[in-house]
């Protein structure tokens, strides 16, 4: 059960941040739910994708909060699918990412970008641990290079 519950946390968090609020799994599988058909149509596995979040949800929210003593049972391929999803949210081809894309090449694109307040992008937060890491470089950088001055100077 631990298992599970640590792969389904992995990919709550990553949703967590990509909504910018707590719940983001619910959050994630509520814009799918509020996507139009015409355009979930578009993408191959949708509805399996959602099936699959919701069923996950169920199981993870069994685990921690049924007290009747049963243990849920969870298979291999379910935590698989939590690995995988995350992923492909990682690398932008989750269902809303690829909505997202797709309707930047279409006449639909005005309906996809207003249906979520994801964007499939996960580069900001990619670019926010690249910014922290250069800052971190310039003022090691710089205090070693006063210490090599200091060094020359005595």
């Amino acid at each position: 059960m631990k298992e599970f519950i640590d792969e389904y946390k992995h990919l709550e968090k990553l949703c967590n941040e990509i909504y910018d609020q707590q719940h983001g799994i619910t959050q994630y599988i509520t814009d799918m739910e509020k996507t139009p058909s015409s355009v979930s149509g578009r993408i191959n596995g949708w509805h399996q994708d959602l099936s699959n979040l919701k069923r996950l949800r169920h199981m993870r929210n069994a685990m921690v909060h049924d007290t009747s003593g049963y243990e849920i049972e969870y298979s291999q391929s379910d935590l698989a699918f939590l690995r995988m999803f995350r992923q492909r949210i990682m690398d932008r081809q989750d269902p809303l990412a690829l909505i997202r894309h797709k309707g930047e090449q279409s006449s639909d694109s005005k309906t996809i970008n207003t249906v979520s307040g994801y964007s499939g992008d996960v580069e900001g937060h990619n670019n926010t641990v690249f910014v922290v890491i250069a800052v971190v470089f310039l003022i090691v950088l710089v205090i070693a290079m006063e210490l090599i001055g200091y060094m020359i100077l005595v």
